[in-house]
């Protein structure tokens, strides 16, 4: 399962537009969305047919993307498809995959530093793995998939700016205070979701 998985976004460097922190945050908050809406382990979607039918999308399945709509992904499985519905580029779930990573590591109090002589595809293929093993981890719930990607989302939301009147101090500022970051990960989880299916 995660070979191929891996392979369909992994193996090119993400665009430069894939790399701004806004376009892993839309992806975050698109996977969030997919994951909210149903998740699954041990493969990578659940498709619905119009007429209700449902397949099991996972290692050398046969089922097309076409077939229906996703109605339950994994962790990767929903990052992979929201990065899709931004960009055809393979390279686009990348910065989000990063993010994933690396607050899992910091979550876990494992804090694994990058090594620049890594190449990217090795990279990913270890991240793909680690957070594959983790959403399969036996005894793993939805609550704490969502609980990851609310933390990662509020580590790539941009702190908010600040913004004075001649009236008021920087230090008055409500912006300027510690729920300003809360405060912008709330307004992205809020945000329009990535829609789901085709």
């Amino acid at each position: 399962m995660v070979g191929s998985l891996v392979r369909s976004f992994s193996f090119r460097r993400a665009p430069a537009d894939a790399r701004r922190p806004d376009r892993a945050l839309a992806v975050l908050v698109g996977a969030r969305a997919l994951v909210e809406r149903g998740w699954v382990q041990g493969g990578w979607y659940v498709l619905q047919a119009p007429d209700g039918r449902r397949r099991f999308v996972g290692a050398g399945s046969l089922t097309r993307r076409g077939y229906g709509e996703i109605v339950g992904a994994c962790l990767v499985g929903a990052i992979a498809e929201s990065a899709r519905r931004h960009s055809a580029d393979a390279g686009t779930a990348g910065p989000a995959i990063d993010a994933l990573w690396h607050e899992l590591g910091e979550l876990q109090g494992v804090t694994v530093p990058a090594d620049p002589w890594t190449p990217t595809p090795v990279l990913r293929n270890r991240q793909v793995c680690d957070l594959t093993r983790w959403n399969d981890h036996a005894g793993r719930t939805r609550e704490e998939v969502l609980r990851l990607l609310d933390a990662t989302i509020t580590r790539v939301t941009p702190p908010a700016i600040p913004q004075t009147s001649p009236q008021s101090s920087p230090e008055s500022s409500p912006e300027s205070s510690p729920q300003s970051r809360s405060a912008s990960s709330d307004a992205a989880r809020s945000a329009a979701p990535v829609g789901i299916g085709r």
